[in-house]
């Protein structure tokens, strides 16, 4: 710039313009040799009389400008203590219900199992809390050990897939397993199982791994346990069939306590079991006839306790076996064991206390056979009395019989004449004396009731002498030896 006439003594202004704008070059050139890269975003120019405005106004742009970074600075702290607080707040987790949480701090999990709920350990990456979820968990065998099956054939019972049933099974597609008795046969299992230990499972298993290692170990106890157990016990209602779960269930843990897997086997169940179909219907027809006949037996145990129970009531069971003993005593000839046998008969039949394997027991007697003993009672006394009667009519007619015995005769025709004229069997007509024959029809109205009333007595008789002979056979013990068969 070109001097204007001032001079820069006596602090005049126009010296310090000259000044100025005698720096601005070097400024420039200096400017442009630090930013080579890109243009300069303030340029300072100087017009005529304004430079102590542009120094003032440069100081104040300064000031202005350090405001700003200081501002700028202490938000910026702000920030980083609010990051710093956010970074050690991210380090709160939350487990759930039905979950277990596993601390890690540098890539190290911890020995302690976080229960469910709020926890704290270091943020990521320093630190990480893995959930593992505990709840049961179940897995269907479905197709390892069982016939492969085509779409159309799905949802059919076993029975419709036995009618058209294949003439052998493929062991490339086909599951099966091999019984104690060298028998095939197909089964379907139901496997319930939970995460017992989640540090031994987060540490040792990966989850996508878990359902195959859980298969692979109870396939691996299904296999051994049926293979000692034969097909009839497998396929029967028995509880050979739930041994077979259990160790199974026991052989598959074992296999996964040895890999550390931390799972647990809860429960495993044989859901469904078949021989091959070329077979089933044979099976069925053997498992049909033995379950008739179980059917049958448990119901002739039930007619024998009912029955037993009827005769002699809580005394049948005693009864019983002293009877069998005292048959044993016969056939090994012991009269002295027959009779204290007998002794203990008699008093089970009394109802008194017998010794029974060296304790005194009391059975009561009901039934028939407390019936036909008060009736042998009966008819003991009533025999009796009649034997007394009898005897003391004998012992009063052999004097008169003795003093007139024509008298005695006479009265006793009189009294069974009399007697005979009285049934309703006889029909009497009176007749004139002297000799007199007639022939005379008998009245068909009398013949009639006559031959009703014998016919009811007969029928009355033959009733008594069946009921007689049933009661006889039912106590009726069948003492002859025969050889046993087999």
């Amino acid at each position: 710039m070109s001097d204007t006439g001032g001079s820069n003594q006596n602090g005049d202004p126009a010296g310090g313009r000259d000044s100025l704008e005698s720096m601005l070059p070097a400024l420039r050139e200096e400017a442009s040799a630090k930013a080579t890269g890109r243009e300069a975003s303030v340029r300072l120019r100087s017009e005529s009389g304004g430079g102590e405005q542009a120094i003032n106004d440069m100081h104040a742009a300064n000031e202005s400008l350090a405001a700003a970074f200081r501002t700028m600075y202490r938000v910026l702290q702000f920030a980083i203590v609010g990051l710093l607080v956010i970074y050690g707040l991210s380090g709160f987790r939350t487990v759930g219900a039905g979950e277990a949480g596993i601390k890690v701090v540098f890539g190290r999990p911890s020995a302690e199992v976080v229960p469910a709920g709020f926890t704290l350990n270091w943020p990521y990456p320093l630190g990480q809390l893995v959930r593992v979820q505990t709840g049961q968990r179940t897995i269907q065998l479905e197709q390892e050990f069982w016939f492969r099956m085509e779409d159309r054939d799905q949802g059919r019972s076993l029975e419709d897939l036995a009618r058209a049933p294949r003439n052998s099974l493929d062991p490339l597609r086909d599951g099966s397993l091999i019984t104690s008795d060298q028998n095939l046969v197909h089964t379907q299992w139901t496997v319930v199982y939970r995460r017992e230990d989640p540090r031994e499972f987060a540490s040792n298993i990966a989850a996508r791994q878990e359902e195959q290692i859980v298969r692979t170990a109870v396939s691996r106890g299904v296999v051994r346990a049926v293979s000692t157990t034969a097909i009839d016990d497998l396929l029967r209602e028995t509880v050979a069939a739930g041994g077979v779960a259990s160790r199974a269930q026991r052989i598959a843990q074992e296999m996964l306590e040895d890999i550390d897997a931390g799972l647990v086997v809860e429960q495993l169940t044989m859901r469904t079991r078949t021989p091959p179909l070329s077979v089933w219907r044979a099976f069925t027809e053997v498992q049909t006839a033995e379950s008739q006949s179980q059917t049958q037996r448990v119901q002739a145990q039930s007619f024998a306790s009912n029955e037993l129970n009827r005769v002699a009531g809580a005394a049948a069971e005693p009864l019983l076996a002293q009877i069998g003993l005292y048959e044993q005593a016969i056939e090994l000839g012991e009269p002295e064991e027959q009779a204290e046998i007998l002794a203990t008969i008699h008093g089970l039949l009394d109802g008194e206390p017998v010794e029974i394997d060296g304790e005194i027991q009391t059975f009561p007697v009901s039934g028939q056979v407390s019936q036909i003993l008060n009736e042998a009672q009966r008819q003991r006394v009533e025999t009796e009395l009649s034997a007394r009667r009898i005897l003391a009519l004998y012992q009063v007619k052999l004097p008169q019989f003795r003093q007139n015995p024509d008298l005695v005769l006479q009265s006793d025709w009189a009294r069974v004449f009399s007697g005979l004229l009285a049934r309703d069997t006889v029909e009497v007509l009176k007749l004139p004396s002297g000799a007199i024959n007639l022939l005379v029809n008998p009245d068909p109205d009398i013949r009639r009731a006559i031959d009703e009333i014998a016919q009811e007595e007969l029928n009355e008789e033959a009733q008594r002498r069946r009921d007689r002979r049933q009661r006889e056979q039912q106590f009726r013990t069948d003492t002859d030896l025969r050889e046993r068969q087999g």
